[in-house]
């Protein structure tokens, strides 16, 4: 693990702390209630794993002050990453593939049916070959299946759906001359630890025409979400960081979106892209760190849009002491 590194999105090295997580080995508990199962095996390996024989291991959630991306440090390297996915191969044996609840299952099924469609606005001529990089046994190809498309699939998975051809556990296993007419890249570039150079090798196996398909969790809302799970996600991405990881991997937005998705069994709000390769696409400005601090200190019109989208209504209690919170803080705010 690393202390000190650059962006991964933009290369500046220019951050700021926005929250601090200490943990131990013998944690059983987090703020929200008991370490399920999947979370006990997560702590096992930043203690096992990551960093052996420690009594104490200290997070520090950090935001670049160019375009907003937010990671935490010390930061795994891709030699941690391997690890822990090795380390998953011999405990879970069905890393991300089609299992849990009736729920989980019909859910996936929408969100392979919302990446198909995304993918066939911008490319769907024909019979198309398809690559999955990083998508469990392969579920989202389904609809892809189903038209008759080729359809392969990179991840440590070892149990790929039927029709499904596994090419590799990592991109580097793929045949060189390899190309794609679309690449699935979907709940993926929040896990590694260099998502641009990753994004950038998918651009590099796309046939003329062809199109990335991109999904991650939108995760940063008034706090980081690493005091249960310190080690599946280590990417944190707003509307302005994806999009700048997306032009400065010389990829042109078709387009790009906030939407309210799944992964597994729950809802959660997404960003989605569509991306083509462009040659003269060109970095634009963006207020990144702002909209970060907007999602990680949000108004009250944002908290109530959040409600809005996951279909809650506000409890007017709620409300109140939002409201008196916010009188307080204008009243003391340093003149």
């Amino acid at each position: 693990m690393r202390s000190a590194f650059p962006c991964p999105i933009c290369s500046r090295d220019d951050w700021a702390v926005v929250q601090t997580t200490v943990y131990r080995p013998g944690d059983r508990g987090a703020p929200g209630g008991p370490l399920t199962e999947y979370e006990l095996v997560r702590r096992r390996i930043l203690f096992e794993v990551w960093c052996p024989d420690v009594a104490e291991v200290t997070l520090q959630a950090r935001a670049c002050g160019g375009c907003g991306f937010v990671a935490y440090s010390p930061r795994p390297t891709e030699d941690d990453l391997d690890a822990h996915y090795r380390y998953l191969q011999e405990v879970e044996r069905n890393i991300g593939g089609s299992h849990g609840s009736a729920r989980a299952r019909e859910l996936d099924r929408r969100r392979a049916r919302r990446t198909a469609r995304a993918i066939l606005r911008h490319r769907g001529d024909g019979r198309l070959r398809v690559l999955d990089h990083g998508g469990g046994d392969g579920k989202l190809l389904e609809p892809f299946l189903a038209r008759g498309d080729d359809c392969a699939l990179v991840d440590y998975n070892v149990i790929p759906l039927a029709g499904v051809r596994k090419v590799g556990d990592t991109l580097d296993d793929v045949p060189a001359g390899e190309r794609y007419d679309a690449i699935v890249c979907s709940h993926v570039l929040e896990h590694v630890a260099q998502p641009r150079e990753l994004l950038t090798a998918l651009a590099d196996r796309l046939t003329p025409g062809g199109v990335v398909f991109a999904e991650v969790p939108l995760e940063v809302w008034k706090r980081v979400p690493i005091h249960r799970d310190p080690v599946t996600h280590v990417n944190f991405f707003t509307p302005a960081s994806f999009r700048a990881l997306f032009e400065r991997s010389g990829l042109h937005a078709l387009e790009l979106r906030r939407e309210r998705g799944s992964y597994g069994g729950s809802r959660k709000d997404v960003l989605v892209a569509v991306g083509t390769p462009d040659p003269a696409v060109a970095p634009g400005a963006a207020d990144g760190p702002a909209q970060t601090a907007r999602l990680l200190d949000p108004t009250l019109a944002m908290e109530l849009g959040a409600l809005l989208r996951q279909r809650r209504l506000p409890k007017l209690g709620g409300v109140r002491r939002r409201l008196r919170g916010r009188r307080w803080l204008d009243e003391h705010r340093p003149r």
